[in-house]
């Protein structure tokens, strides 16, 4: 494997190759090569994947060929978005095209909300849930944490 940083350090490229020095696709991955972007605070803002020609491909972690994510003024990650080998919006292994979230005035995470390729909520496999919100005490402190479903109605 070779690898190559920008000059604040983060990983802008990866790329796999056999005994042989040719690129070949990295077993766990299932990918050749990964390209990744970040923004002027080093948050990473996209990460792409290619195979054996060079062209877009599934990646096995995330099961999508790209993902891209933006932040608010604070450096909280209020975006994530999938994408397929034709760059469209596609489901991730999660089974959603895009998520977002929400944070207070002490950067608490207070809502995170997950979408299908409609633009409609739909169930992340991992939460399980539609939508959770999350409530603090004046100390910071987790009180309350509530779960949603696709019709946004309670569902634990």
């Amino acid at each position: 494997m070779t690898a190559r940083y920008d000059e604040r350090g983060n990983l802008v490229e990866a790329a796999y190759f056999g005994l042989d020095g040719q690129p070949a696709l990295s077993k766990s991955l299932g990918i050749v090569r990964m390209t990744a972007r970040y923004d002027e605070r080093g948050n990473p803002v996209e990460q792409a994947y290619f195979g054996l020609d060079g062209q877009p491909t599934l990646s096995k972690d995330a099961g999508v060929a790209r993902w891209t994510a933006r932040y608010d003024e604070r450096g909280n990650q209020v975006e994530g978005a999938y994408f397929g080998i034709d760059g469209q919006p596609a489901l991730s292994k999660d089974g959603v095209a895009r998520w977002t979230a929400h944070y207070d005035e002490r950067g608490n995470p207070v809502e995170q909300a997950y979408f299908g390729l409609d633009g409609q909520p739909a169930l992340s496999k991992d939460a399980g849930v539609a939508r959770m919100t999350t409530r603090y005490d004046e100390r910071g402190n987790r009180v309350e944490q509530s779960y949603f479903g696709l019709d946004g109605q309670p569902v634990r």
